[in-house]
């Protein structure tokens, strides 16, 4: 989906993948909270803890960046609409009219 768009459009893109990401990543990180409180519990002991931040890093984390970082932020902005990461109002009316696949 390799298109040319207006600086401001490529701007507000930018910006929608920016709150995206933080937003698909602070989804994944309740997942890691959730060993911490249940370390903290002690229903779990510092190895499972350790072993659960090493996935994280080594798994979640890099495909969350591999997904940013590799792909088309017009691409990125529908994904997340989709994956309700953002909504459509999240989206301004220009960004979507230029994008076309929001509609």
């Amino acid at each position: 989906m390799t298109h040319q768009y207006a600086k401001t459009i490529r701007k507000k893109l930018r910006g929608l993948v920016g709150l995206a990401h933080k937003r698909e990543l602070s989804r994944a990180l309740e997942t890691l909270d959730t060993h911490f409180t249940q370390w903290r519990r002690q229903e779990i002991d510092c190895f499972e803890l350790n072993d659960q931040i090493h996935r994280f890093h080594q798994k979640t984390s890099r495909d969350l960046w591999k997904t940013y970082f590799s792909m088309e932020d017009d691409f990125l902005v529908c994904r997340a609409v989709e994956l309700g990461f953002l909504s459509k109002e999240d989206v301004p009316e220009k960004v979507a009219e230029a994008i076309t696949v929001l509609e």
